[in-house]
């Protein structure tokens, strides 16, 4: 990125030269010369990001005072922002460092989910496993697949079936390959066959904000998530076949599992029901529901023997029409804060009859 641009200087250049020239009021960069400030310097900002988009800049950087944009303005200006891409903030004494990557993002981003936008922006401008492979080291294979134009190549061993390194190439679509690079860091330690399965799931998981609501009623998958999804979910279904082909793999069977996060694993049993806890009532109030509405009972082990299950109950006074979100957003907390393997289930309960139960 290109030098910062001063936004009041620039300003003050601005109005000089209407009393000096006819056109080209800016030429501190060629897109300023499309640019009109505002007294209000947000919008002044906001017409700058338009010109940037406009003349196709990827990048700008441009500092302004803190008198120009205030503390309390700062949530304004990443809203707006989020229309043209990804905005950093930097504080730099009485300035501030205004960088926006990925212009043009935000048009793209129109045409996805907002539950997937977020990681997104996050990762536009420093993908991470874009490129090629090193050839392939002893016991390992390099597997390449290609879909619309891009590609897949993933580092395999030979006798595990087991996914190393993943990486891709393709046109310069933004969001195709973001969603790319973020589904080679998921094919990392995945069996091919779990790889075609579930990688599609896994990756609607991961990308999907903590916070947002479901982008479909019901249950979510690659098909109904997102338009996002089918480049993945294809590619991976390709790499199976491809390594049918190359193997004579004909195998169907899944039984891949995961075990909890060793850090979940060393805690003790009531620094795990604290923690549990904590956020289950993080949960009900970010849903408008006091703490205690959603308690843990009980943590069970799953089938195979991993202390996952949190067994809880409702308090007294929760409208029956706000215990499935309530149940859902603590599930996704202790998912994405604890461990993914983790799973709320409500208290089964029973009959108050005493004959009934006999």
């Amino acid at each position: 990125m290109s030098e910062p641009l001063d936004y009041e200087a620039l300003v003050a250049a601005f109005e000089h030269s209407l009393m000096t020239q006819l056109r080209g009021h800016s030429a501190a960069a060629p897109f300023l010369e499309v640019w009109v400030p505002d007294e209000d310097p947000v919008r002044g900002l906001q017409n700058m990001f338009e010109a940037a988009e406009i003349a196709g800049e990827r990048s700008l950087a441009v500092t302004v005072s803190n008198a120009s944009v205030p503390h309390e303005r700062l949530a304004e200006i990443r809203g707006i922002a989020e229309e043209f891409g990804s905005l950093t903030i930097t504080a730099q004494g009485d300035r501030l460092l205004l960088e926006l990557d990925g212009i043009g993002l935000g048009q793209l981003l129109h045409r996805v989910a907002p539950a997937y936008r977020e990681a997104l922006r996050n990762r536009i401008g420093r993908l991470e496993h874009a490129g090629w492979l090193e050839a392939p080291l002893e016991m390992t294979r390099l597997v390449t697949v290609e879909r619309d134009g891009f590609t897949l190549t993933v580092l395999v061993g030979r006798e595990s079936a087991t996914i190393i390194d993943a990486c891709h190439d393709g046109p310069n679509d933004l969001v195709n390959r973001v969603v790319l690079d973020y589904l080679c860091e998921i094919l990392r330690d995945l069996p091919i066959q779990e790889a075609s399965d579930h990688g599609g799931h896994r990756l609607v998981t991961r990308l999907r904000a903590a916070d947002a609501p479901r982008s479909v009623p019901g249950i979510v998958l690659p098909d109904n998530a997102d338009p996002l999804f089918r480049l993945p979910k294809a590619i991976t279904r390709k790499l199976l076949v491809e390594w049918r082909e190359l193997t004579g793999y004909l195998g169907r069977e899944n039984e891949f599992t995961t075990v909890p996060d060793s850090r979940w694993a060393k805690l003790t049993a009531p620094e795990r029901a604290s923690a549990v806890q904590t956020l289950l009532e993080i949960g009900a109030e970010d849903q408008g529901v006091p703490a205690g509405a959603l308690r843990l009972m009980a943590m069970e082990p799953n089938i195979l023997g991993h202390e996952v299950r949190a067994i809880v109950s409702f308090g007294e006074g929760v409208a029956s029409e706000l215990k499935p979100a309530l149940v859902r957003r603590g599930e996704v907390l202790l998912k994405r804060q604890l461990d993914p393997h983790l799973e709320v289930y409500v208290e089964e309960l029973k009959d108050q009859n005493a004959i009934r139960r006999l």
